[in-house]
């Protein structure tokens, strides 16, 4: 399942209500904030968006648990991120930890489609250990040779969005058509100029950037567009 109006920041509350509600039946505003570790503020903020789509059974200093709608986005997030760590410790060799910092990170991203493709991939590597073995061997080759061939110089490019509250970074690229460009432009936004991610609004969007000596408010939507390497 899908939920296309739904944030980042609000499906991380989802799947943190779920964990709560399978540990203690039901979730409390105290309790998300420090999963989340976020202010119970920021909490209130986002009960009240995910109560107003249906999500989750909410009233002021009353405990919180999901709809039938709500557990069912808070499952299909759980389960994209699930597979996702599996994916990067089984195939990429990743540590665990990283693993699941890395899923966090991009379980908002995928749709149905993409899920069920990489879930078929993760299931033939899992029933075929041979290939397993076989691919990492060759990923490994691959990965020494990069060394070598340049792509140890070529900056690590991300969209603005990948960066966290207080990160610095050079824009490298913007994309989009040449109307949406010129807008970039005139906001400040050129390629080579320094940009850092100030704060996140409570439902993580927009967000706050600072440009040289000023401030300015981003979708992430536009943020999207904006290819930086982070310093």
């Amino acid at each position: 399942m899908n939920t296309p109006d739904l944030s980042s920041s609000l499906e991380d509350y989802l799947e943190s209500i779920l964990t709560l509600q399978e540990k203690h039946t039901v979730a409390r505003v105290k309790d998300i904030a420090d999963l989340l570790d976020v202010k119970r503020s920021s909490v209130t903020i986002a009960l009240r968006a995910l109560s107003e789509r249906g999500l989750v059974n909410y009233s002021p200093y009353s405990v919180i648990t999901l709809t039938p709608e709500g557990f069912e986005s808070a499952n299909a997030v759980r389960n994209r991120h699930n597979l996702l760590t599996k994916l990067f410790i089984d195939l990429f060799q990743i540590e665990p930890v990283e693993a699941e910092k890395c899923a966090c990170r991009m379980e908002h991203g995928m749709n149905q489609s993409v899920y069920r493709k990489t879930r078929a991939l993760v299931d033939i590597l899992t029933e075929d250990q041979p290939l397993m073995a076989n691919l990492h061997d060759r990923m490994n080759e691959k990965v020494a040779n990069y060394g070598g061939g340049g792509f140890s110089d070529m900056p690590l490019l991300m969209d603005l969005n990948g960066c966290q509250p207080g990160d610095t970074a050079i824009i490298r690229k913007i994309i989009g058509t040449s109307v949406a460009k010129k807008r970039y432009m005139e906001m400040g936004l050129t390629m080579g100029q320094e940009i850092k991610l100030v704060k996140a609004a409570p439902l993580d969007d927009p967000i706050e950037v600072q440009i040289r000596s000023y401030r300015l408010s981003l979708r992430r939507k536009e943020a999207e567009n904006i290819l930086v390497e982070k310093i």
